[in-house]
């Protein structure tokens, strides 16, 4: 089950994951790119490819840059769903 950002994140894993069977999303974000671009001052599709995060990269992030809790579960994010990078999660495949 998802809400919101979990929605999202649901849906990209069961598309993936050929265990999960069934989905029951409550107010999903489909297009996660176009929320973020909408509610907040960042595009990550125009980040920059040398300012990108990958899994590897985030132990090496300091934590006045990004706090332990969101370095994370940014981490976590990346490898649940598949993603190689951060600007991967929220760019349209």
């Amino acid at each position: 089950m998802g809400i919101g950002h979990g929605g999202y994140f649901a849906t990209c894993l069961a598309a993936r994951a050929p265990r999960i069977t069934a989905l029951i999303t409550h107010s999903p974000i489909i297009d996660l790119h176009a929320y973020m671009v909408s509610s907040a001052d960042f595009d990550p599709a125009q980040m920059p490819p040398e300012d990108d995060i990958r899994p590897q990269d985030i132990g090496h992030i300091p934590q006045n840059v990004m706090p332990a809790r969101t370095r994370e579960m940014s981490r976590k994010r990346m490898l649940h769903i598949e993603r190689p990078s951060f600007r991967a999660i929220y760019v349209p495949a």
